[in-house]
Order: C-alpha cells, then structure tokens, then sequence
C-alpha cells in the first residue's frame, strides 16, 4: 500500500563540506507499507542541481553513484505513518535540513536589550516558542525529544538549570502561556480530542488538521482541567492579566481567527474576522490591547495591534521593513512589542523591537547566534527567553 502518493516523487538535498569541497545528495523515498514493515526506496545521484521528480520518474539522464537501494523497518502501521510523516516533514522544507531548535535564556541590561548571560534550557531534541513566567524564573516550552515523535510541554528553571516534562498523555501538547499567578499553563492539547500525534510545522496555518482543544495545567500537580470542546483547533492562547479572558486562534468559523473566552462563564465569542489568517495573539501588560499577526492584502504575515475590549485597530506598519513578522511579546516597562521577522535584507529571522509611540524599529543582538524567534520577557524586561536553531556550546540542562 502506498502511503502517499503525493510524495512520491518529492525530494530534498542535504549537503555537508566546505566551501572547497561540497558534495550534495538528492534523494527519491518511496514508501511502502505491509501489516508489519515500512519499507522505503531511494536513489542517489552526483548531479542533484539536475534531478527534478520528473526526471526520477522517467529515467536520469546522468550518471548515477548507486542504483537502488533499500532499507525495510519492521514496524506496525501506526509507526510507519509517523515515520513517513517526519521524512515528509524534513522532504518538503526546501533545502538543507536544518538544525534542531533549542531554547535559551538570557539576561538582559535595562530597555536597550544590551545581552549579558546566555543560557541553554532545552535538552536534545526539537524544542521552540519559550514563554517565561511572569516572575523571570520559569521557562515553558514544547517539543519533541530526540528519540521520540511526540510534542510534550516542557518547564525549565532558569536558577537550577534544569528542566521536567510536564504532560504525559499521548498527543500533541503545545503553544504554552503563563497564567498571571505563574502557577499554571494554558495549552492547546489533542489528548482526549483527536489524539492525533502528527505535527508539521509546514501546515501550521492550515484548518485541514486534527483537532485540539485549550487546556489548563498545574504547574506542581499536572491536573489538566478543560477550557474548550468540540471538534475544532484551538490554539494559540494568551490570558489577561487578570486571568478572566482568554484569546487564542480557532477555525470554529472556517478561517483562522481570534476568539475570546469568558474563564468564569465559558462563553466565546469571535474576535475578528476580517483576513483569511489572524494568529499569536498576546494581551498587553495592562489588558488594554491585543498584539497579533495577520495575514495582508499581499499575502504576507504582519503585526496588527487591537484596542481590547473595543477592538478598534491601532496604527502599526511593519510590511515596509518585513518580508515576514511573527510572535508580538509586550514589553512591560516601556510600550514596545518584541517579536521575530524576516528583514528584507536579511537570510534569516531575528528578533526586533518596535516602539509603538515612535514606531522606530531596533534590532535585538544576540551573542554568537543571528536566527532567533518566539521571544518573551519577564514583567521587569529583564530576561528574555527565545529559540535558536544555532547552536552554542553551553551545558544541556539536567533532566528531571
């Protein structure tokens, strides 16, 4: 049985050298599956920047180095479909595969993001979107171990450097928020709504994907208590600072839009609804104004900035500068929003400042790495937490 044949004839290249010497591998996999082996074909050849799907289909044209080799896993089918699904992930990324993601922490000096200690919060694996507590204490992120195919919610303490999981149930468990008391999680969470443990980070702002629901966790215990229901995704949240509102992104009206959560009474209603995309929403330190990212005229991802509860629009132009920008996180000692974008001029993403008042655009310099996102700080500014996909030689943190 052919488990996707969409992907037969996709392809992707991994290269490794130096600037003198490079070689690159182009490879074709294509699966198939019994009751009790995946097994996956593929072929490599010297001249990659010729090997087009088409050309595997209909015969190369070139010299190979090998003809076809095979490798078959015995494994059932529900571990060969989450085999494929992570092949298919790095497959359809365009290029090199890129490193796994890591989380720091870093101190910071006063409002000018002036770094000084760096530190590593992750442990191996692929790890993203820090949120740190509201005290500058905790780090939660989510990830997936090296091992492992499943998304679990992490905590690090940035003082004893070490980090614990914090869901066990089978599923995806991700996009944590603080809520104020610092004492609990808000999440989205498959388990015990689809159950579905397939994440691709390519399809993220699809609505043809399994359902989730929003979740509260404790910090000390792990008791998950259910904030929404239905067959719908639910992602995304962030809480007001009074922990009476939550706002988070849900397809429940087709598109991805906001929708906002009454705690007490469990009502929703629908927050916006204009673009085909609004998404990462984040309540400002006074529960005055929402920060999110939507989708513009030109079909790229930019800030937008919401008065709260009249959601009437805020001025806030980044497209100029931006090919890209994600992630809002509020300063609280100054009215700025932290966030990661892509500058027109540059190959990777960064983290940027902007001041909402002036809207004068800052660069936020890191030591040694230059792709940083998913940015957050404490409530005094002065740690800031984020993820990486470059690597820095610090000690993992111990594993509790």
């Amino acid at each position: 049985m052919l488990l996707d044949p969409g992907f037969q004839a996709a392809s992707g290249a991994w290269r490794a050298g130096s600037l003198r010497k490079r070689w690159c591998v182009k490879m074709l996999i294509e699966p198939t599956l019994s009751n009790t082996c995946a097994r996956f074909n593929y072929r490599k050849h010297r001249n990659w920047a010729n090997c087009s799907a088409e050309n595997f289909r209909n015969g190369p044209p070139y010299t190979p180095i090998s003809a076809w080799r095979t490798f078959s896993l015995p494994v059932n089918a529900d571990i060969a479909m989450k085999l494929w699904s992570r092949i298919r992930t790095i497959l359809t990324r365009g290029g090199a595969q890129p490193a796994p993601c890591c989380v720091y922490s870093i101190q910071v000096h006063g409002n000018r993001g002036e770094p000084r200690t760096l530190t590593r919060l992750s442990p191996e694996g692929e790890y993203s979107q820090a949120a740190i507590d509201p005290e500058g204490r905790k780090v939660a992120f989510w990830g997936c171990e090296s091992d492992s195919t499943e998304y679990h919610l992490w905590v690090a303490d940035i003082g004893t450097h070490t980090c614990s999981r914090l869901t066990t149930l089978p599923g995806l468990h991700g996009h944590p928020a603080w809520w104020p008391d610092g004492k609990s999680l808000v999440c989205f969470s498959t388990a015990g709504v689809s159950n579905s443990t397939s994440w691709e980070a390519a399809n993220q702002f699809s609505t043809d994907r399994p359902s989730a629901n929003l979740f509260r966790i404790s910090i000390e215990t792990g008791k998950r208590d259910r904030l929404t229901h239905g067959d719908w995704i639910d992602e995304r949240p962030s809480v007001s600072p009074h922990g009476d509102e939550v706002i988070f992104v849900s397809n429940r009206s087709g598109a991805l839009y906001l929708w906002a959560l009454d705690v007490a009474s469990s009502k929703l209603r629908q927050v916006t609804r204009d673009s085909d995309l609004d998404y990462r929403p984040a309540f400002s330190p006074g529960g005055n104004r929402v920060a999110y990212f939507t989708r513009t005229a030109d079909g790229s991802h930019q800030l937008a900035v919401i008065r709260w509860p009249e959601l009437t629009p805020e001025r806030i132009d980044t497209g100029r500068d931006f090919k890209w920008a994600h992630g809002p996180s509020w300063c609280h000692a100054s009215n700025r929003l932290l966030f990661h974008a892509l500058h027109r001029s540059d190959a990777r993403p960064t983290l940027w400042l902007i001041d909402l008042d002036t809207m004068e655009l800052s660069r936020l310099t890191l030591p040694g790495l230059q792709d940083c996102s998913h940015g957050s700080l404490d409530r005094l500014d002065s740690v800031l937490a984020f993820d990486s996909r470059e690597r820095l030689r610090r000690p993992q943190p111990k594993t509790i």
